[in-house]
């Protein structure tokens, strides 16, 4: 399995910004009003939370 020394500096911040940016593209993907788009930003934003404190999750 891939790790941390597996890519250049560069490659593991573009690594670190993409889920963040496939939640961008997702709210875009479908305008519907700022309502919409403050409960799509929330639900990316839960969901990275998430995922950054999950005891199950790889280290890295």
């Amino acid at each position: 399995m891939a790790d941390k020394t597996n890519f250049t500096k560069d490659e593991w911040a573009l690594l670190l910004r993409s889920p963040m940016n496939a939640g961008m593209a997702i709210t875009a993907a479908e305008p519907s009003g700022l309502f919409g788009l403050l409960k799509e930003s929330f639900a990316g934003g839960t969901a990275l939370a998430r995922a950054a404190t999950d005891p199950n999750a790889t280290p890295w």
